[in-house]
């Protein structure tokens, strides 16, 4: 049993924090508020997920760090700058697990600064949704060193039906990045195909079944047409601010090629969508986003 300490039990973090207890470890989770009402709170309190405010007691007391937090200025935040990790006198944590979607640059810093302390890191991002995390079937890929992440491959399969080793720390959110960059892309892309479609009164049920028999098939396209069909757009939910900000770090990695036009075209068009108020919608509302511009 190891003495777990999360923090970022969120939409994705609280799954990660169950899957942990249900599996007998010590987990608990820092929450800035707690509120006996919040359905957050009352899910990790019916999972034996202990709770404090205390972000002292975390990093002082806790063996493992799970982080699943939104960014990587928040990881910098907790970890290297004045008042978070690096302050800490005494602390018994062994590793930081982050399933962080972050800056492979950031993390690497990150890591370097723990591992002063003595304290390992892996790159865990994850892909799949909530209903994945509640189930512990999220997708991982690992970065950090070999050893350590078959040290914790026991603890890491207690959230994940899948995993796979990256490499060297920031290799897995490397990877991660891709990922959703092609998902970003696809879906924006199949936006832009449905919205025009519309407009040309072409039969969307039609499309779909002949692109889906095509090599114009894609992640984007079948998500967003299942989503139109059955009109919840909550389902596998992404939030458009998330995938905009996974797009602006790829664009810190992408920087290697000097300049890289599809990368950019797709940041603007999803910088427009931004300023126009869907930030806190699901990344398919660049459908309705591209729609408007075409009345």
């Amino acid at each position: 049993m190891k003495k777990i300490g999360v923090i970022g039990a969120g939409a994705m973090g609280k799954g990660l924090a169950k899957n942990l207890s249900l599996n007998g470890n010590d987990v608990t989770a820092y929450k800035r508020k707690i509120d006996p009402e919040d359905e957050v709170i009352k899910y990790l309190k019916e999972n034996n997920v202990k709770i404090t405010d205390d972000l002292n007691k975390i990093f002082s007391e806790s063996e493992v760090l799970v982080t699943c937090v939104s960014d990587s200025p928040t990881m910098e935040k907790l970890f290297i700058q004045k008042g978070g990790f690096v302050d800490i006198k005494e602390s018994k944590v062994e590793v930081v697990i982050d399933f962080t979607t972050a800056l492979p640059e950031s993390t690497q810093k990150i890591a370097k600064v723990l591992l002063e302390k003595g304290v390992e890191m892996l790159d865990s991002p994850m892909t799949g949704g909530p209903n994945q995390a509640d189930q512990g079937k999220v997708r991982l890929a690992i970065g950090g060193k070999k050893e350590i992440f078959e040290k914790y491959k026991n603890l890491l399969e207690n959230v994940s039906a899948f995993m796979i080793y990256a490499g060297e720390i920031g290799s897995a959110h490397t990877i991660k990045l891709f990922n959703n960059f092609l998902a970003a892309l696809s879906l924006t892309a199949s936006s832009g195909v449905v919205a025009l479609a519309e407009k040309l009164d072409v039969d969307l049920e039609a499309m779909h079944a002949y692109i889906n028999g095509g090599g114009g098939r894609s992640w984007g396209f079948d998500t967003l047409m299942n989503k139109i069909f059955s009109g919840n757009y909550k389902d596998n939910y992404f939030a458009l601010k998330l995938a905009f900000k996974d797009v602006g770090y790829n664009k810190e990695v992408f920087k290697e090629l000097g300049s890289f036009a599809i990368l950019e075209t797709l940041f603007n068009t999803m910088q427009e969508a931004m300023d126009e108020g869907y930030g806190d919608e699901d990344l398919s509302s660049m459908y309705f986003s591209l729609k408007e511009k075409m009345r």
